[in-house]
């Protein structure tokens, strides 16, 4: 008969436990260098801003364990007892996270297969070199698992490099080989996608135009659309530019040759891997450097930042803005007359040269109105009519970005969970205004905003403060400064979307509107979002 004291079979249950409770970790730590590009500057910075995410409490507890192995006068058959109830517990744990539907997966896309594939090849070799040491194993292996999982990143990078310099060469090649292809490069801390989708509809009636997808906005991303999707028929390039470090924004620019080049605004976004507000000012910068002399620059003439670059830019330019004037500066596009509602905004295009449009559009909010004049400024440009403008604006619908829903018990859920920033907050705050029900916001804390951050949350805390009857934040990084940016006011700090959820059905009413900002907990917005209604 076996029996649990049997040192094999207890080994063997042992590394069940194990194996069912690293595997979900492991998952773990695969959506998070997902999530963060397998860039380890992204991974980095988010780790020394949320330190458990390498040192867990599974960690704080393997290095008990291991001490005890190692140093403490312990018997063999307890140091197993010990390690058993260790991943009998682990196991509980990760099997009430399944039951809970909470663990979390990658997006499993050719590069994560592949390296998951090499996780659990390179694991399983190692576990039959070690099997006669397998406890004292199974504890090393659980301590350096971050370790591993970036290691086999490292590995899986080394072959990709050169695929992607090969890949990045041919895109570069076939945009040459177009020389009637004309592109425009769209880039800022802010906007970069709502202006993308706006001036490829405008432009899109009487040519042939490619746009970046969503989310496709870096030198890999827009080399590979090259290839995938470019073709001989194509007269116009809208190409979404992205960066993390000063230098990426050239590097797509070398691939793309844009003529026309926008910077829809800047802030301290990111401003964490840049180093510094300068540094991220020069990377934007980037782009229109790459223009060639005769290209055009198009500024936001309400961003300072912008601004100072339209100042000091000497090739030819344009600016836009909601006034009609910038600090003495006439504006080459302005808005008048602007009128904002909960499902509609009106407003008043006017020209520099002469003419106007009035436009009436679904797309929510004043900064929408600011992101249709940046795209009108870039499709006159281009030659595009203003009846044609007129006739194209009319018809412009909310594609991404902040959107109105049903939701459940009544409440109108205003989804903004595409992206944050702190123009963003500020800008979907102003629209809540709009709303005369009781008003809500849900919003985790803003990341990599570097020395800013703390500045930065405490005036979103008073706007909030300003606006909202109910406050949930997400996330406990910089909860505090939101708080005192209130004034003391009473802000939640809820992490789970069950008890997120049960707090706004009991605080909101039908016809109160709900602010869902940023990216929140896993299943919130499909739980406040009334199905049927969609």
């Amino acid at each position: 008969m076996i029996s649990i004291d049997q040192p094999a079979f207890k080994t063997i249950i042992i590394l069940f436990f194990w194996y069912f409770h690293i595997l979900r970790r492991k998952a773990f730590f695969l959506y998070f260098w997902q999530l963060k590009e397998y860039r380890l500057d992204r991974f980095w910075e988010e780790a020394k801003r949320r330190k458990s995410i390498i040192f867990s409490k599974f960690f704080f507890l393997v290095l008990i364990a291991l001490i005890m192995w190692l140093f403490l006068p312990i018997s063999e058959p307890l140091k197993e007892w010990i390690v058993l109830a260790l991943y009998f517990l682990f196991a509980l744990y990760s099997l009430r996270l399944l039951l809970r539907q909470k663990w979390v997966l990658p997006k499993f896309t050719q590069k994560m297969t592949v390296l998951f594939a090499l996780v659990l090849a390179l694991e399983g070799l190692l576990i039959w070199r070690f099997i006669n040491d397998s406890l004292l194993f199974i504890l090393v292996f659980e301590a350096l698992l971050p370790l591993f999982i970036f290691l086999n990143l490292e590995i899986i990078q080394m072959p990709t490099f050169f695929l992607k310099k090969r890949i990045v060469v041919m895109a570069r090649k076939k945009v040459s080989d177009m020389p009637g292809l004309l592109t425009i490069g769209i880039t800022g801390s802010y906007a970069k996608t709502s202006v993308k989708e706006i001036l490829s509809r405008l432009i899109a009636e009487n040519r042939q135009v490619l746009k970046t997808d969503e989310h496709v906005n870096t030198e890999m991303g827009v080399a590979r659309t090259v290839l995938a999707e470019l073709k001989n028929t194509h007269s116009h390039f809208v190409c979404e530019m992205a960066a993390y470090k000063r230098g990426e924004i050239k590097a797509i620019c070398r691939i793309t040759k844009p003529r026309i080049g926008i910077i829809t605004g800047i802030n301290a976004q990111h401003a964490a891997l840049f180093g510094s507000q300068e540094k991220i000012i020069e990377a934007k910068y980037e782009l229109i450097e790459s223009l060639p002399e005769d290209g055009v620059a198009i500024f936001n003439g309400d961003n300072g930042y912008c601004l100072e670059l339209y100042n000091k830019t000497t090739k030819p330019k344009r600016i836009y803005s909601l006034d009609n004037k910038v600090k003495g500066i006439v504006s080459d596009v302005w808005a008048e007359d602007i009128k904002t509602g909960n499902a509609f905004t009106l407003f008043k295009i006017v020209f520099k040269t002469g003419g106007t449009i009035n436009c009436k559009t679904n797309l929510l909010g004043r900064h929408n109105v600011l992101n249709i004049l940046g795209a009108v400024c870039i499709a006159r440009e281009l030659g595009v009519s203003l009846p044609e403008l007129s006739k194209i604006c009319a018809r412009l619908f909310q594609k991404g970005g902040m959107r109105v829903q049903k939701g459940i018990n009544g409440l109108n859920i205003i989804d903004s969970s595409y992206s944050a920033n702190p123009d963003g907050v500020m800008a979907d705050l102003e629209y809540l205004k709009n709303w005369s029900s009781k008003k809500a916001i849900v919003i985790p804390s803003l990341i990599e905003l570097g020395k800013e951050s703390e500045k930065i949350h405490r005036e979103i805390g008073g706007k909030i403060a300003q606006v909202c009857d109910l406050v949930i934040i997400t996330s406990e990084d910089n909860f505090q400064d939101i708080v005192e940016g209130a004034g003391g006011k009473n802000i939640l700090l809820i992490r789970n979307s069950q008890e997120i959820v049960q707090k706004i059905k009991g605080f909101c009413q039908p016809g109160d509107a709900v602010l869902l900002e940023g990216r929140g907990p896993k299943g919130l917005k499909e739980l406040l979002i009334d199905n049927h209604s969609l």
